[in-house]
């Protein structure tokens, strides 16, 4: 499947120009319609995007989840600028070339200074990776 085919098939997708000149290497990041649950992304794995074993390497699968959190603390905290302070993760299986990898995240905690914040990368219900993070708040330029 190519990206545009993905407009064809996923109604409400589109690709998500926030997140500056890497997303644009590592993209096309796509942005779903919101959830009850919050902001949902996605990539179409590439063949960018793998390894020397052929699955999605571990740090484009990184690269989304952080994107996604911070979108999702974007959102959630509006005129605020967060920057990752932690992050862990667990990988839980391979994601291969063409597979449709979209992730979710849910904040367990927003505080003034500190938001802390989960997120689950799957493949239909496979889940390929899970991970926790916690943003700092900073001074600064905000997003443009």
């Amino acid at each position: 499947m190519n990206d545009s085919a993905i407009i064809l098939q996923r109604p409400g997708w589109a690709i998500d120009n926030n997140g500056g000149p890497f997303t644009e290497l590592i993209g096309p990041i796509w942005r779903g319609p919101d959830a009850a649950d919050g902001i949902v992304k996605a990539i179409l794995v590439a063949p960018k995007h793998a390894n020397l074993n052929g699955v999605a390497h571990g740090g484009i699968l990184l690269s989304l989840l952080d994107n996604l959190m911070g979108s999702a603390i974007s959102a959630a905290a509006p005129g605020s600028n967060y920057v990752t302070a932690t992050l862990s993760s667990s990988f839980i299986a391979a994601a291969r070339v063409g597979d449709w990898l979209e992730a979710r995240a849910a904040i367990t905690r927003l505080g003034r200074n500190l938001v802390f914040i989960r997120a689950t990368l799957a493949v239909g219900e496979r889940v390929v990776l899970t991970g926790e993070a916690s943003f700092a708040r900073i001074q600064g330029p905000g997003p443009r």
